[in-house]
C-alpha cells in the first residue's frame, strides 16, 4: 500500500469515527433532556469544531479546555442556586468536543497530505512531459 492509499484510508476512518462520534452525541442528547443546554452546548462544539477546521489542534484544544471550564462552572452554579436539579447524563459533553475536534484534525491532515501528494504529482508530470532531460528539446506534450 503506497503512502497516498494509506492517507486516503486514515482519512475515511477518521471520517467514520467523526460520523460516529456525531451519531452517539446526538443519541445522548436525547437521552439526557435538556434541550436548552444541549443546544448550547452544541453550538459551542460546533465553534471548536470550527476552531480547529480553520487554526489547528492547539488553538482547538484550549477553546476545548475553555468549554470544559465554563461548563464546570455552569454546572456548579446550577446545582448550588437551583438544587440538584441537573442529571449527570450531562458529563458526556466533556469528552464529546475533544473527540470530535481531533477527529476532524486527524482527517484535514490527511486530507491535507493528499492534496500535496496531488500537486506535486501535478508539477512532476508538467515538469516531464513537457521537456525531455536527454535531449534538451520539448515534447509533443507541450506542443498540444
Amino acid at each position: 500500500m503506497n503512502d497516498s492509499q494509506k492517507a486516503s484510508l486514515q482519512a475515511d476512518i477518521y471520517l467514520l469515527l467523526f460520523l460516529g462520534l456525531l451519531t452517539l452525541t446526538a443519541i445522548l442528547m436525547t437521552a439526557s433532556g435538556h434541550l436548552l443546554l444541549n443546544t448550547i452546548y452544541i453550538g459551542l462544539t460546533v465553534v471548536s469544531i470550527l476552531i480547529t477546521y480553520f487554526w489547528g489542534i492547539i488553538p482547538g484544544l484550549v477553546e476545548n479546555l475553555l468549554f470544559i471550564f465554563a461548563q464546570i462552572v455552569v454546572m456548579v452554579y446550577l446545582n448550588l442556586a437551583q438544587g440538584p436539579q441537573i442529571p449527570l447524563t450531562l458529563t458526556f459533553w466533556l469528552i464529546v468536543p475533544l473527540g470530535l475536534s481531533f477527529f476532524v484534525y486527524q482527517m484535514t491532515a490527511e486530507q491535507r497530505q493528499l492534496q500535496w501528494q496531488n500537486q506535486r504529482l501535478r508539477s512532476n508530470l508538467i515538469e516531464q512531459g513537457a521537456f525531455d532531460e536527454q535531449t534538451k528539446l520539448r515534447t509533443m506534450v507541450a506542443m498540444v
